[in-house]
């Protein structure tokens, strides 16, 4: 698939204008208007994340199209290297200007466009971003292209009509695949599947322009993901994948990927707007709970964390280096002391090792292999309450920067699943006065748990450790 007649899109203003413009005063949406065909460029390189600014600002430029009527067509395109890559980490997926609209409405005004509108991805479109291209009515792709979902690393449904729209584009397998999974598939992948509808050849922008001509002049656009059931038509098969997805996630799945297939269910049972509230209800309810606020907190921790401590190899792998060693072993040894203290009051090694598997690691430090019983929760308090004493203790000798550091060295260097995101967040969650009402009810039982300046400030903020 090519095309030609675009110019580049570099340097260009809102009128179209071309000159240099200072960085700050740049638009993060671009938009141009070539043979009643407007063009938009995500205008916020390298990741054009999906932000409450960019949402507005691609919301205010709806408005605009809108408000010509000679405008026939709209692609919607990205400056730089990827289409638009970002995980729903941090505030910024909820903070911003307060006519910012939310992914799922966003995504459902494209849909709605009078007018076709063809999404072009290059490089990367991830989580909100893939969001976004499948509310369009046509996509093409570069063959570097990569498309996923990775939202379930955060502990996250996406948030913009996703687990409604792949169902009915590329039918409940291959949905379940790429939301439970995370993994993105490239773009030959994805026209295989049924989830773009062509590769581009030659210069990304300019098929942009000339599919939209294409379709302008040659016939009607393809239905809106939103109307199509063909892929939905065997209810029998569907519910069949869906029950043998759940049974492959077992009784030790994240809350949020149990919540996607319920969702993706809805996709086959409920019309279309009951399934996208379906998701959002679903999506809050993730947002909530305790396994998507530590692996959300992680995820923040692991890219704030010094390099001296954690480095992440070619394939993204963190691997601690020697500084970061050090603290692990201070860590373990605090773990360990804990650990002696409970062996010398009567607790199994069977019972310490059950605290650690019913959580969710790969094993337990005793290697005794659990208990018949359910660990006594004091056990796992006692344990982690000596982490908690220390990591404060390592932030106040300077070790470490932050909390946070604890939490990704815990992951990378101790086992600790991602779910829970570590001792700091944990404690954090869970509640620090508490945590630390109890260590100074047992710091004279042993100084492991005595707690320090950091943590007894912490307790005194709403937002506990400083990140």
């Amino acid at each position: 698939m090519t095309g030609a007649g675009v110019s580049d899109p570099e340097n260009l203003t809102e009128d179209g204008a071309t000159g240099e413009v200072p960085a700050d005063e740049r638009p993060l949406v671009r938009f141009r208007v070539t043979e009643n065909v407007a063009l938009l460029y995500l205008a916020d390189p390298p990741g054009n994340a999906l932000s409450a600014p960019m949402r507005e600002a691609l919301s205010r430029r709806l408005d605009e199209i809108e408000r010509r009527a000679r405008i026939e067509a709209v692609v919607l395109m990205a400056e730089g290297s990827v289409f638009s890559v970002a995980m729903p980490a941090g505030p910024e997926t909820v903070d911003g200007p307060a006519d910012a609209p939310g992914m799922a409405a966003l995504c459902a005004r494209i849909e709605a466009m009078p007018i076709p509108v063809i999404a072009v991805l290059q490089g990367a479109a991830m989580g909100s971003g893939a969001d976004l291209a499948f509310a369009c009515h046509i996509r093409i792709a570069t063959r570097s292209a990569r498309i996923g979902f990775p939202d379930i690393a955060v502990g996250l449904p996406p948030e913009g009509g996703a687990t409604q729209r792949l169902p009915r584009l590329a039918g409940v397998g291959i949905a379940l695949r790429l939301l439970l999974t995370g993994r993105p598939v490239t773009a030959p992948t994805a026209l295989e599947f049924g989830l773009i509808d062509g590769l581009v050849e030659g210069d990304a922008h300019s098929a942009g322009f000339a599919t939209a001509r294409r379709v302008l002049d040659d016939g009607p656009r393809p239905p809106p993901a939103r109307e199509r059931r063909d892929q939905l038509i065997d209810g029998a098969a569907a519910m069949a994948e869906i029950a043998r997805a759940r049974a492959a996630l077992g009784p030790a799945a994240l809350f949020a990927a149990r919540r996607i297939s319920d969702c993706v269910e809805a996709a086959l049972l409920l019309p279309f707007e009951t399934g996208l509230d379906f998701e959002a209800e679903a999506h809050d309810e993730c947002r909530a709970h305790p396994e998507s606020l530590a692996m959300r907190a992680l995820y923040l921790a692991e890219r704030r964390i010094s390099p001296a401590l954690v480095v992440a190899d070619d394939e993204g792998r963190r691997h601690p280096r020697p500084e970061g060693q050090a603290a692990i072993a201070r860590l373990g040894a605090a773990q360990k002391r804990a650990i002696d203290w409970l062996l010398a009051r009567g607790v199994a090694p069977a019972g310490i090792d059950a605290a650690f598997l019913e959580r969710g690691f790969a094993r337990g430090p005793m290697s005794a292999g659990g208990a018949a019983e359910p660990s006594d929760p004091e056990t796992w308090e006692r344990i982690t309450g000596a982490l908690l004493a220390e990591g404060a203790r390592m932030i106040e000798d300077g070790t470490v920067r932050r909390a946070g550091d604890i939490d990704a060295l815990a992951v990378h260097g101790m086992g600790w699943p991602r779910r829970l995101g570590g001792p700091m967040i944990a404690a954090r969650i869970a509640g620090l006065a508490g945590r630390l009402r109890r260590l100074r009810d047992w710091q004279g039982q042993d100084p492991v748990w005595t707690p320090s300046v950091p943590l007894v400030d912490a307790t005194k903020t709403a937002d506990g450790f400083p990140t």
